[in-house]
C-alpha cells in the first residue's frame, strides 16, 4: 500500500483554495440556519461520494 499524499504540501495553492470554498460553504451555510452538525454530515458524505480518503478521515 502506498502512502498518501499530502496534498496541503503536494499542491498548496489548490489546498488553500479548496480550504477557502469550504470555510465560506460552512459560513453560508450556518448563516442560513444550518445546524453546524448536519454542516459536518454532508461534508462527511461528500467525502465518501468523492471516494476522498484524505477528506474523509479529516471529517471523522
Amino acid at each position: 500500500m502506498s502512502a498518501r499524499t499530502k496534498l496541503s504540501s503536494a499542491a498548496p495553492d489548490a489546498y488553500k483554495t479548496t480550504l477557502a470554498l469550504s470555510e465560506q460553504a460552512e459560513r453560508a451555510a450556518l448563516e442560513a440556519g444550518i445546524d453546524p452538525l448536519t454542516v459536518e454530515l454532508v461534508r462527511i458524505r461528500a467525502s465518501q461520494l468523492n471516494g476522498c480518503g484524505f477528506c474523509l478521515r479529516m471529517h471523522v
